[in-house]
């Protein structure tokens, strides 16, 4: 049998996950943290989600500005054209007397000719780069959790991991579907959010839906199950 000794007197320890030396009564390992200091508080979720969107804004921005670049600038030409025959002395009646009477605008014509195709273009070009930012969003995420950090880079720098019911590292399918449950949590105007505040193992509606937790990577044991 092998034998193990207490760091203080000496003694030998049967066991060598002995927290107390029996001889002595010093403890030999720090007591295991209450359970509420093992999952992550909504405060410190909440600055690990403002540093994850700060590392995704500027790329986002760039994204989102190359997709919808053409068909902004479309749309503005348009509005630039529209107002060309106006251009001149602001100062002078005769500029107020060029402008056309509100009672004669056709209100359906002249948003026609102020944008034309181009807003519709503009739409769809918005609506492509919310789409690819979204798709963007899913995989840092799902793919980040489901690492071998089990974290994104904001959750890293606060020393926090997410796992599944059994203290296991999520897959990318468990990762994917606490992301969409992120989209769910949004939809409830933030509750969802919120109740990790309230819930017992502070979970938002997006854990729940994906049975996943957030917790102290120093802190939580994974020999010992969260459920």
């Amino acid at each position: 049998m092998a034998f193990h000794f207490c760091p203080n007197c000496g003694a030998k320890l049967q066991y060598a996950e002995a927290e107390i030396c029996p001889s002595c009564g010093v403890r030999i390992k720090p007591p295991p943290p209450p359970p509420g200091e093992i999952y992550a508080t909504f405060r410190t979720r909440m600055l690990a989600y403002i540093i994850d969107n700060l590392v995704l804004a500027i790329p986002s921005a760039v994204i989102f500005y190359v997709i919808t670049m053409n068909a902004l600038s479309d749309a503005l030409n348009g509005f630039s054209g529209l107002l060309s025959p106006l251009s001149g002395d602001m100062m002078s009646p005769q500029f107020y007397q060029s402008l056309p009477q509100p009672s004669s605008l056709d209100y359906g014509s002249l948003f026609s000719s102020l944008f034309g195709s181009s807003l519709d273009s503009l739409i769809l070009s918005m609506a492509e780069a919310v789409v690819i930012l979204l798709a963007i969003r899913w995989i840092y995420f799902a793919y980040m959790e489901s690492s071998p950090r089990q974290a994104t880079l904001g959750k890293a720098a606060l020393g926090l991991v997410v796992i599944d019911g059994g203290s296991r590292r999520l897959s990318f399918a468990r990762a994917t579907g606490r992301w969409l449950g992120k989209l769910v949590s949004w939809a409830t105007f933030g509750l969802g959010f919120f109740i990790i505040g309230f819930t017992e193992k502070r979970q938002g509606l997006h854990d729940i839906i994906a049975h996943t937790y957030v917790v102290h990577k120093n802190r939580y044991s994974p020999s010992i199950p969260p459920e």
